[in-house]
């Protein structure tokens, strides 16, 4: 049984391809040459895609009779990598901002805890100098009023700052994770200066 033509369904001669006839496969030719004139090249590539025809005619068409489809194509897939590369590497950024994120909520965490730990060493230290508890002022995270940074008096290792560690009501120092504040300083001041005077 003679083949037909899967385009134009007229039958097949030994001069035609298996599966098209050579009229159909100048009308893709063409059309073809005419896409790549007019620089339409992705409507080529999709017409010879699209055309009843042989993978191997189809290769030969698009990449050795029209050389500039090969440039596009290699343009096509450098664009592809580039943008999978940016992908990745926004992927990891994005990755990075998130642990950077939990990192600080978990400092922050740590932070509290010994926040609240310094609370119960400072209400220690004010009943060992006999200064009755006034409650604390929480850290100044919203930067209003006086902004001030120092170190600890008492343990001489911990550096202080109001935007992050709580003030003592009664001396207004901030205070220590050892508790410490400047009622200690004030008392050991005074004490210094009695004993001095006693000396003298």
């Amino acid at each position: 049984m003679q083949e037909k033509c899967l385009e134009c369904k007229k039958l097949l001669v030994d001069t035609d391809l298996k599966i098209i006839c050579f009229e159909c496969r100048k009308h893709y030719s063409h059309k073809t040459k005419e896409f790549m004139s007019l620089g339409m090249i992705e409507e080529a590539r999709k017409l010879i895609s699209s055309a009843p025809l042989d993978e191997k005619w189809k290769r030969s068409m698009l990449e050795h009779s029209y050389p500039e489809f090969v440039q596009f194509k290699w343009r096509e897939e450098n664009v592809k990598r580039i943008q999978k590369e940016k992908e990745v590497k926004k992927a990891e950024k994005d990755r990075e901002e998130i642990e950077a994120v939990f990192k600080m909520i978990e400092e922050e965490k740590e932070r509290e805890k010994k926040r609240q730990e310094a609370i119960v060493k400072h209400r220690n230290c004010l009943d060992s100098l006999g200064i009755p508890y006034s409650g604390i002022s929480p850290p100044n995270m919203k930067k209003e009023g006086l902004h001030r940074a120092s170190h600890c008096w008492q343990c001489c290792e911990q550096s202080l700052d109001n935007l992050i560690d709580a003030e003592c009501n009664v001396c207004g120092w901030i205070i220590c994770f050892c508790g410490g504040c400047g009622c200690g300083w004030k008392r050991k001041m005074t004490d210094k200066t009695g004993l001095e005077s006693i000396l003298r």
